[in-house]
């Protein structure tokens, strides 16, 4: 594809393990010019010169302790790549303690170990087609089992937030348990599993309940709007909906719960 030729990926990392490895030779095989580098603000100085990406694994072994996030260099790493397009590597529980050391990673990506790889491929390849990605905090999930639709409305947005797609419920929970989202764009009308039982599984779990749903209906009658409503999402969206019109809308309910 042409948006990685010539690509070069920075890998940053403190250990060369066996996974760091694996990660290499996956977006070697895409195309990728990946070069692997230790994780001191020094090496990535030398070497961030025509970097297009930058990939940070973080260390496994920080056991909850900031002096132990210091010792890595975290903070000055993150200081020269602030204004760098950077995705960083690390375990879930981990978020809040690296947050707290350098709170402008909010503004980056974030993806969970294990590496659900198609998902970082999707976010590789969102932010080398962006110019200016403004929300890049913040990640919706469209599910919707019609991937023309689904695929439009992601373009819509894409360029505003991390965007997702899945097609079917099931694969909505599965993505869920294993990615954080900001926002759920839920397709009402759906075969085997529908919008309002994937709506009531995400409620059930403590995980994942707090997670606000904003549903995608093409029947704009009265009983279906009031149907929709009763399931108190955070919203709705009809599908016949403008694309400036859809923007507002995510931006008005980002806003409110900011």
């Amino acid at each position: 594809m042409d948006i990685i030729s010539g690509k070069k990926i920075l890998l940053i990392t403190s250990h060369k393990s066996v996974i760091v490895s694996g990660l290499e030779k996956k977006l070697m095989g895409l195309g990728f010019n990946v070069l692997t580098v230790g994780d001191s603000a020094s090496d990535i100085e030398s070497n961030k010169l025509g970097t297009d990406l930058f990939l940070y694994y973080l260390p496994t072994d920080i056991q909850d302790d900031s002096e132990i996030i210091r010792k890595y260099d975290f903070v000055n790493i993150i200081d020269k790549l602030k204004d760098k397009k950077l995705i960083l590597i690390g375990e879930h529980r981990d978020r809040d303690l690296y947050l707290k050391i350098a709170p402008a990673i909010r503004d980056k990506v974030w993806i969970d170990r294990p590496i659900d790889f198609p998902v970082l491929e999707n976010d590789i390849f969102t932010l080398l087609e962006e110019k200016h990605v403004v929300h890049i905090d913040r990640r919706i999930l469209i599910v919707d089992d019609d991937p023309t639709y689904a695929k439009m409305v992601s373009s819509w947005i894409k360029d505003q937030y991390m965007v997702n797609v899945v097609t079917t419920g099931m694969h909505a929970l599965k993505f869920l348990i294993k990615n954080k989202v900001d926002l759920i764009l839920l397709d009402y009308e759906m075969p085997v599993v529908d919008g309002p039982q994937v709506l009531e599984m995400i409620r059930s779990d403590p995980e994942l309940s707090d997670i606000p749903v904003v549903f995608l209906t093409g029947i704009n009658s009265r009983e279906s709007i009031e149907r929709v409503l009763s399931l108190k999402p955070s919203g709705y969206i009809l599908k016949n909906t403008t694309k400036e019109d859809l923007r507002k809308t995510l931006q008005d309910l980002f806003a409110k719960m900011s």
